[in-house]
């Protein structure tokens, strides 16, 4: 195998792990998202058959529970994000090396539009 084509395996081997990574960031958004959702209906349905002090500490305790999901959602998320920009500063990298720089295209193209966006919205 010549150093071309070991490269184009390299590459193809590195946009599939980054394809994967955002995958696992969609389940984990899925996932806090159901928990998220289940906490809310969990206190909703608990408050209806509650009242006075117990109400007022449940909602504290729900509350903090789904500011600490929140928080740890946030701090997931974050790693993801660091871990993506890291995968595609390498992919960019690669690319430099083959033929054809396909993410630093799509971003110039993006770029672009983003401009185009911006000149034509309203003030």
């Amino acid at each position: 195998m010549d150093e071309k084509q070991e490269l184009l395996e390299i590459y193809k081997l590195h946009t599939e792990l980054a394809d994967r990574l955002d995958k696992q960031r969609i389940t984990t958004n899925r996932f806090y998202l159901l928990i998220l959702t289940g906490v809310l209906g969990i206190c909703i349905g608990l408050l209806q058959f509650v009242g006075g002090f117990s109400k007022v500490v449940l909602m504290i305790s729900f509350g903090v529970l789904g500011a600490s999901l929140a928080v740890a959602w946030y701090m997931q998320i974050r790693a993801y994000y660091l871990l993506s920009l890291g995968k595609l500063q390498s992919l960019q990298e690669l690319e430099a090396k083959l033929a054809h720089q396909f993410f630093k295209r799509e971003w110039a193209l993006l770029d672009t539009e983003k401009k185009k966006m911006q000149t034509n919205m309203p003030n």
